[in-house]
């Protein structure tokens, strides 16, 4: 759910069209590179901030493997849930009259 809600933020903030058998110029490879750069950032983010929260609930239950990975799933579900408010709004904000690129 996080990489579906993340790929969608961008998308809507971000749109962009890949053109099926087209040369695709520098400055096109360079945004998608960009794009998909941005991406892979916000995915380990996420997943950084998830393991951090299991890694204080594995502290905090004396070394517990069991606790680190419900603090982690907890962490990442929250995580995911969060998501769908950004997503909504953003897809709110999207105006494909306007935001469709030619």
């Amino acid at each position: 759910m996080v990489v579906f809600g993340l790929e969608n933020l961008v998308f809507l903030l971000c749109p962009h069209r890949i053109l099926a058998g087209s040369n695709m110029g520098p400055l096109a490879l360079g945004r998608h590179m960009l794009l998909m750069f941005l991406k892979v950032m916000l995915l380990l983010i996420v997943a950084a901030m998830a393991a951090g929260v299991g890694g204080v609930a594995y502290r905090l239950c004396d070394s517990s493997r069991i606790a680190f990975w419900i603090g982690t799933w907890l962490a990442a579900v929250l995580l995911a849930i969060g998501l769908v408010p950004a997503v909504s709004w953003a897809y709110r904000r999207y105006d494909p009259s306007t935001d469709t690129p030619p």
